[in-house]
């Protein structure tokens, strides 16, 4: 048909040149390239990213370090045009310090948080996803990893590790944090109810070697 010969005609041309002489017949490439001439994250910027269908990676990497709150708003609360988030279920609770940090409104965090607990049971998460997510919100001295840890406190990366948990204390209000750690608690306990029984006997190991912590 005319209509499939010229998406392939603009598709082609595309793939050669790289560049889009028919943005109608390929309107997410056009949106997409659009997308990335954008100096701020505007209205403008943020049409193209609906449009586009552009992860929440690439736009983090677009212009998270130009307006980092406005992305991570953003990512917390839109939808695409079938209604689904823009932000993944496990993208969504493995952000959640970003998004804090970032100093996103309350409206958009309680939406991302009321996202995690009212879709435990879909989620295929397992609880120790949860802890992970509450341990990072607690920004606490990281001495859960053990025995590995007095070798492993002395580097670099510990150091690193150590400042920008101080410095996350700093930033995020305490009450905002127990609220964030409250809400991952409960959606922790919600996992481990929906996980399948085992039949018989099951045996659990833990490994604390220091191959572990390395």
């Amino acid at each position: 048909s005319i209509e499939r010969h010229l998406l392939s005609q603009a598709l082609f041309t595309y793939l050669l040149t790289g560049r889009v002489t028919d943005s109608e017949a390929i309107p997410l490439i056009a949106a997409r390239k659009e997308l990335r001439r954008c100096k701020v994250f505007d209205q403008r910027a943020r049409s193209l990213a609906l449009q586009s269908r552009a992860t929440w990676e690439e736009l983090s990497n677009l212009f998270a370090q130009k307006d980092k709150k406005g992305v991570w708003t953003f990512l917390a609360t839109a939808q695409d045009q079938r209604g689904r988030r823009l932000l993944p279920y496990m993208a969504t609770l493995r952000n959640l310090r970003n998004m804090m940090e970032a100093g996103v409104d309350q409206k958009a965090l309680d939406s991302s948080l009321a996202y995690l607990q009212e879709n435990v049971a879909t989620s295929k998460q397992f609880p120790f996803r949860f802890y992970t997510a509450a341990a990072l919100v607690r920004a606490e001295n990281m001495q859960f990893w053990q025995p590995g840890y007095q070798s492993w406190q002395g580097n670099g990366e510990h150091r690193q590790t150590m400042r920008r948990f101080q410095q996350f204390r700093e930033r995020v209000d305490p009450r905002l944090r127990r609220q964030v750690q409250a809400v991952l608690e409960d959606c922790l306990r919600r996992s481990a109810e929906v996980l399948p029984r085992l039949p018989g006997t099951t045996f659990l190991v833990t490994d604390v070697s220091g191959s572990m912590t390395t």
